[in-house]
């Protein structure tokens, strides 16, 4: 009775969290291995199984996501093929993205347990869960598919002995359906650098303001190049809170602009390391914070400010090495003048 209180309290919970994201899980255990059953025998281990549970993880706009979970599982048969006994294992989970659509995860917790219809079994108890594995997400992220190894503690009291204790260890496949917000992968690391790389040959020109270029004389900000300017190290690693340095260069551009009248786009990028959504997030949001930055020193210049961004969309060259996904990790200032 207790598993089904504690159970029912998971779900509650979860579904009271409209912050968090919900999962179903459901799962097929392919191999069972069992220490010893009430027998005293090794019972058969490639029997097959099922499971199914929920998840409720927070943290979903970051590579690592967290949270708890519940799960039933379907009996254990001892070496008869009797039903020994239920788990339930109760567990934190956590969730950390190694790849656009790959994590690795881990569970640790407690799984209970409750005796099946074994004779010789009188009652039987959990001990200490935990889990290892690799999952890949899916279908707009809302689907996944996980390989996972458990193992949990256990112990009987049966007819002629008490604390026939063991180990319980099952190779599992499981199958999640996400319900809330999407889940996220890391972004690689912002480089710390100013530059203005070479101009590259595009296929298609894409029409764009005049860029804001930064000039020997102030009048040459104005020219039409054909290459905005183009900024890094204004970040820390997956933060957008713009450093020291990318103060500075918005201030210097400030200066430039200052008693013109015009349109400033500020243009957020990044390479394809990650998740789509998640990159298409961070560069909306070093967008707008460079532009806040730009409201705060042209206050009171005719100037209008647009943020956009546009994740891994726009590349300048191939994502093919570390040295090519420095040069797509950018923000674009471009300037166009009031007619």
């Amino acid at each position: 009775m207790r598993k089904k209180l504690l159970i029912g309290a998971f779900i509650a919970v979860a579904a009271l969290t409209s912050a968090a994201e919900l999962e179903l899980k459901l799962g097929a255990d392919l191999y069972r291995d069992l220490t010893k059953d009430a027998e005293g025998h090794n019972p058969v281990r490639t029997y097959p199984g099922g499971s199914a549970g929920l998840e409720l993880l927070v943290n979903e706009d970051s590579p690592f996501r967290f949270g708890i979970g519940a799960e039933a599982k379907s009996s254990v048969k001892g070496s008869d093929n009797y039903d020994a006994h239920y788990a339930f294992p109760v567990y934190a989970v956590g969730k950390y993205d190694i790849a656009d659509t790959w994590y690795l995860l881990g569970r640790a917790g407690y799984a209970f347990a409750e005796e099946g219809s074994g004779d010789g079994i009188d009652d039987a108890h959990g001990g200490v869960y935990g889990a290892l594995g690799v999952g890949k997400e899916f279908m707009d992220e809302r689907f996944n598919i996980e390989l996972m190894y458990e193992a949990m503690e256990y112990d009987y009291d049966t007819d002629i002995n008490t604390n026939e204790d063991g180990y319980y260890g099952v190779v599992a496949l499981k199958f999640g359906v996400k319900f809330g917000g999407p889940s996220p992968a890391a972004v690689a690391p912002v480089p710390m650098m100013v530059e203005k790389p070479a101009p590259v040959m595009k296929p298609a020109p894409v029409v764009k303001p005049a860029p804001v270029v930064k000039p020997a004389p102030a009048p040459a900000m104005f020219l039409t190049p054909e290459e905005g300017l183009k900024l890094r190290e204004l970040f820390p690693v997956n933060s957008y809170e713009v450093t020291a340095s990318g103060m500075a260069e918005v201030d210097e551009i400030s200066k430039d602009l200052a008693g013109h009248k015009g349109t400033l786009t500020i243009e957020g990028n990044t390479d394809s390391t990650g998740t789509a959504k998640y990159n298409m997030m961070l560069s909306e949001k070093r967008a707008e914070a460079v532009a806040n930055e730009f409201r705060k020193k042209l206050e009171g210049e005719e100037i209008e400010i647009v943020s956009k961004g546009f994740g891994e969309e726009n590349p300048l060259v191939p994502n093919t090495t570390p040295e090519a996904k420095a040069q797509n990790r950018r923000v674009e200032v471009f300037w166009t003048p009031a007619e």
